[in-house]
């Protein structure tokens, strides 16, 4: 319970958890936890309290274990221990709350891309090439945005293309030249269906963009 710190709907959770793990870890610890324990227990349950079962709890609502008049267990070295442990513990999670924040980014992300894909299939059956081509394009460039981000690759220009990803990824040997090759042929179909050229894409080509782009997103991350 001491290490409930604020709210569960956090919109910086990790900040957050870094800001209150250095402010009660340096001596603010006291005031929080003090106006946390609101009902001090009337009796004792437990038989005997020993450094295992004294808890942070007892320490804050001042218990003391003696036996002729003196301490069996010395209470603010125990809670130094036990705090010290939960500070751990908390610090420790931090890594898995990114860990898990990036898994529901990618589950959302994945689902978003599936229902474009989807959606470029259905204007394709109804004959709208360009249209199907150019959302099936959008999609290739977003996951390789992704892809750039999760590799951490820089990209310099201000607005990116499928091209620009494409070079700057295989420079970062994320994957090799075959895979670059494929994707370039995928955004230069992708140009065909957004640019007025001297001729319409092909359905074949269009065909091969939306089931291209569904394999780079499966594939390569």
């Amino acid at each position: 319970r001491l290490l409930a710190l604020g709210s569960a709907s956090l919109a910086h959770p990790r900040l957050h958890f870094q800001q209150q793990a250095r402010h009660y870890s340096s001596g603010g610890w006291l005031l929080f936890g003090s106006s946390q324990v609101r009902h001090p227990p009337n009796c004792v349950t437990s038989k005997e309290i020993d450094f295992l079962n004294y808890t942070i709890s007892d320490y804050l609502i001042g218990l003391r274990v003696t036996r002729n008049l003196e301490n069996i267990v010395d209470p603010y070295k125990t809670f130094s221990v036990k705090f010290n442990i939960q500070m751990a513990i908390l610090y420790s999670s931090l890594n898995r709350l990114d860990s898990i924040l990036t898994d529901i980014t990618g589950t959302l992300q994945a689902n978003l891309f599936d229902d474009e894909l989807s959606a470029a299939e259905e204007l394709f059956k109804k004959g709208h090439l360009r249209a199907a081509g150019a959302l099936a394009g959008v999609t290739l460039e977003r996951h390789l945005a992704t892809v750039a981000q999760n590799h951490e690759v820089k990209i310099s220009k201000k607005n990116p293309t499928i091209v620009d990803f494409n070079e700057a990824l295989k420079a970062a040997e994320v994957y090799d030249v075959p895979d670059w090759r494929f994707i370039q042929r995928l955004g230069d179909i992708r140009n065909l269906a957004v640019h007025n050229k001297d001729r319409e894409p092909t359905q074949d080509e269009i065909d091969d963009l939306i089931k291209g782009t569904t394999k780079i997103i499966k594939t390569i991350f």
